[in-house]
């Protein structure tokens, strides 16, 4: 019966892994603004700037720039594929299975095969998905169930080598997602005061220089420009103080709540309100079980998962911005494991009817996609990277020779558009150029927003268009045969055509 049952489970994870390869091997990916700015940064890294220290910009505090890791993890495979987002989608399928061994190896090791498999089933189930927007926050996902094993295993055995490996660790996740990395390093540092105190092993601290190695980057980028992301995270600190007590109100408090109802939590039970509340329940019984019982070899992970994930929301509790998910999206893969690992300590068919509930609502969501994908992404969808690639091959075809191009969008950085031109390119003998005009020159719009002052305005055109080409809603590209006087009006030299907000 067992073998019959992991048969089954290792089918379902087999297939959630092919659907998140789905797409890019049939040379397509989920292609947003986010995806299409670091193919621009792998790009300016490859032609002309090999050795960054910083990699994308956090989206909570202006002049804060995660590390440059995800970039060069992702370099050898961009070379490969020669700047093909489907070849480096496929590698991210790759990371995407490899995340599935960790899970199931941390799984295996603290507990046992089921808990490795119901771990790797509804883990697998709720991030394989064709439409999976991989970045560089996917490497904290990766790696903190393998550091959270590591760090365990030092509070279990005392020895340095597991706390610098994990120090080591963290300062990769810091490279990853700031968001989720520091508040850990924060805890981590703060529980090891009291712990190593405790023990009389403050000599350990001697490991914390280790961090040096991971955080590198970030320190050759303070002392070469002047400490500016110390002084953009102060200068944010000060311009929020009369927010702080807004922000201890009743009303904040419980929009956190929710916060951790509808993203976290919601991640195990499809982010539906009453299947949430049955796996918090089952945490709570799980938990007391646990606390109850006088020798449970695995107590210290229950409890350092509870004052990790606990601890997060307190630290942020006071951060003022939005708390996007995936900010911290990487506990996900170790809440799992702890799920899953409940039916070891209360009534095992209570938590398996709430377990084939969470996985049968993830999953039910995840077969629809897929089959939408199939009929209605590629090609079609304002988020497809073919649908980007087409309409830039259609310029290189149709104006048969060099041309200039201007793109509109609601962030008028217009990443997605400006990598398709870049990377059509390379099948053609004619150029495109940015922000320039010539005999034929494009506008590549979002057409839902009123553009109208911008092409008049900023790119100095004023009137209609000699042909459009109809992309999916809302985009559009509208050809321009300029004459001699339109050409003489210099369009607006402020117009964004760099990764300087990356």
């Amino acid at each position: 019966m067992k073998r019959a049952l992991y048969f089954l489970f290792s089918l379902l994870i087999i297939f959630n892994i092919f659907v998140t390869f789905w797409l890019p091997i049939n040379g397509d990916i989920f292609y947003n603004q986010d995806s299409a700015r670091d193919f621009l940064l792998l790009e300016e890294i490859i032609e002309r700037e090999p050795f960054t220290l910083i990699g994308p910009r956090t989206l909570g505090i202006s002049g804060i720039f995660h590390g440059p890791l995800w970039l060069y993890i992702n370099v050898p495979v961009y070379i490969l594929g020669g700047g093909n987002p489907a070849v480096i989608g496929v590698f991210w399928g790759m990371l995407f299975s490899l995340s599935v061994v960790v899970l199931w190896y941390v799984a295996k090791k603290l507990f046992d095969k089921l808990t490795a498999f119901l771990s790797t089933l509804l883990y697998s189930s709720i991030f394989a998905s064709p439409l999976h927007n991989f970045n560089n926050t996917f490497g904290a996902v990766v790696i903190f169930p393998f550091y959270f094993y590591i760090f365990n295993l030092y509070i279990n055995t005392l020895k340095v080598r597991y706390l610098i490996l994990s120090f080591l660790l963290v300062g990769l996740i810091i490279q990853f997602q700031m968001a989720f990395g520091i508040p850990i390093l924060i805890l981590q540092v703060g529980f090891l005061l009291y712990f190593l105190m405790r023990k009389k092993l403050l000599k350990h601290f001697m490991a914390l220089p280790i961090l040096f190695i991971p955080l590198s980057t970030f320190i050759l980028f303070e002392l070469r420009h002047q400490f500016l992301q110390t002084q953009s995270f102060l200068t944010y600190i000060t311009s929020r103080q009369a927010e702080t007590f807004n922000f201890l109100s009743v009303q904040t408090f419980f929009s956190r709540v929710s916060l951790i109802f509808k993203d976290s939590i919601g991640q195990i039970s499809g982010r539906e309100i009453i299947i949430s509340i049955f796996v918090i329940l089952l945490f709570i019984f799980g938990y007391k079980k646990i606390f109850s019982q006088r020798k449970n070899s695995k107590k210290n992970f229950y409890l350092l998962f509870l004052y990790l994930y606990i601890g997060y929301w307190v630290i942020t509790y006071f951060y003022t911005g939005q708390i996007w998910i995936w900010y911290h999206w990487a506990f996900a893969p170790v809440m799992v494991i702890i799920f899953s690992s409940l039916y070891r300590y209360i009534n095992k068919w209570m938590f398996f009817v709430v377990f084939v509930l969470c996985f049968g609502l993830v999953m039910k969501g995840q077969i629809q996609t897929f089959f939408r994908v199939q009929k209605e992404f590629s090609g079609k969808d304002h988020y497809s990277w073919v649908l980007f690639l087409n309409g830039a091959k259609n310029m290189y075809e149709e104006s048969g020779q060099d041309f200039g191009y201007y793109i509109f969008e609601d962030d008028m950085l217009g990443y997605r558009g400006r990598y398709a031109i870049n990377y059509a390119e390379k099948f053609y003998r004619n150029q495109g150029n940015s922000n320039t005009k010539k005999p034929v020159t494009y506008l590549f719009v979002a057409s839902a927003h009123d553009y109208r002052w911008w092409k008049k305005t900023q790119v100095k055109i004023d009137r209609k268009p000699n042909s459009v080409t109809h992309l999916s809603y809302p985009y559009r590209i509208e050809r321009y045969d300029l004459n001699i006087r339109e050409l003489s009006l210099p369009s607006d030299p402020n117009l964004i055509d760099t990764l300087h907000f990356r």
